[in-house]
């Protein structure tokens, strides 16, 4: 009779101690914060592919003569404009979709709450930039139809990732180290990088633009 009583004690015990258990962790899946929102998703793929559009309507009616024309010497051609996109859009597609799998780290939240505005604001940027080695047009698509192939190839991959996943983007961040430590580019949540390569595409079609005018 002790036994059972024992044995029943025990039995009371653990299966508190399981309840306890259990509501402790719904009550940590309860308060976990979420900062990307289907809003934010929304507003990605919207911009992926009005970019992509604004893009390829401009090039598409483009012949040889104006594909390969160079406004100056130190300057760009329109095909090296979209192989630089495209080299841009690589690299950012494989640094979130790297990064997206790595622990979230919502202590860092803070640091880049705001710059998203900053990034739009890009896009109408006049300062000019110097593309790093990694993204400088070489000559790598021997004509527009596939240089179009492969950037279409490379944004549907992007479409296809932003659409899909379950990651968290603004809990997922990526570091540079500039030489300005204030620059907002220091750290980017990846929602921003996206961002990022949404106003860049626009930022090289108003470019392509300003050289159509010219021919």
């Amino acid at each position: 009779m002790l036994q059972m009583k024992n044995s029943s004690i025990i039995l009371a015990f653990l299966s508190l101690l399981i309840i306890g258990i259990m509501s402790c962790e719904i009550k940590d899946i309860s308060i976990a914060p979420t900062y990307w929102t289907e809003q934010d998703r929304h507003l990605l793929l919207e911009g992926l592919e009005d970019s992509r559009n604004e893009l390829i309507d401009l090039i598409t009616p483009l012949d040889d003569a104006a594909w390969h024309f160079r406004m100056t010497d130190s300057s760009w051609t329109i095909a090296e404009i979209v192989e630089h996109i495209g080299l841009q859009q690589d690299m950012h597609y494989r640094e979130v979709y790297v990064l997206s799998k790595a622990p979230p780290h919502p202590e860092f939240v803070s640091m880049t709450s705001g710059n998203d505005i900053k990034i739009l604001n890009y896009e109408s940027d006049t300062t000019k930039g110097e593309a790093t080695w990694n993204v400088v047009p070489l000559g790598r698509w021997c004509s527009k139809n596939e240089a179009i192939s492969q950037f279409n190839f490379s944004r549907d991959k992007f479409v296809e990732f932003v659409k899909n996943t379950n990651a968290d983007l603004k809990q997922h961040f990526t570091f540079r180290t500039l030489a300005d430590k204030t620059d907002y580019r220091n750290i980017r949540d990846l929602h921003q990088i996206v961002l990022t390569t949404i106003t860049h595409t626009r930022r090289h079609v108003h470019q392509i633009e300003e050289i159509i005018q010219q021919l």
